[in-house]
């Protein structure tokens, strides 16, 4: 059991938040040893990393409409051009929201951004792992071919 002033903390009790956190701030209250320079913000990094960001979000939108416009009519498998463009479309949505997010200084709107970076680097990393697989495959494939272990039809 958790007390503070005498009085039983529980995690309902208490004045209510008007929306849920994921990430909480630092105390305001800190102590100078630990943090010395909490509040000190280098305005001109800040500002530079914003614009990296934002030149970031704006060439993962055009490399979205350059990948959908030369993957059309190019993949024969109709699940892998399902998945690619929705893939493609998610991924330039979430660029576009991510800039707005840095635009307007939105926590929430990086939130996003930032997981759906992740979740497409570990698409790109599947994908390639199964590409690899694929091409050894084929590779043995064609080695038994070449033997006269394989026959072409089989």
């Amino acid at each position: 059991r958790t007390y503070l002033n005498g009085q039983l903390i529980t995690p309902r009790s208490g004045q209510g938040r008007k929306h849920m956190r994921i990430f909480y701030h630092l105390d305001e209250v800190c102590p100078d040893k630990y943090y010395p320079k909490l509040h000190e913000v280098d305005h001109g990094r800040f500002r530079a990393i914003r614009r990296a960001l934002q030149v970031l979000c704006l060439i993962q939108v055009v490399a979205s409409v350059v990948i959908m416009i030369l993957l059309e009519d190019r993949l024969h498998d109709y699940v892998y051009e399902l998945f690619t463009s929705g893939a493609v479309l998610l991924c330039g949505f979430a660029a576009i929201v991510g800039f707005l997010g840095v635009c307007f200084k939105n926590r929430a709107l990086l939130l996003f951004f930032y997981i759906n970076q992740l979740w497409s680097l570990s698409n790109v990393c599947t994908f390639f792992v199964m590409y690899m697989e694929s091409n050894s495959s084929t590779r043995e494939a064609c080695g038994l071919l070449d033997r006269g272990d394989l026959s072409a039809e089989q």
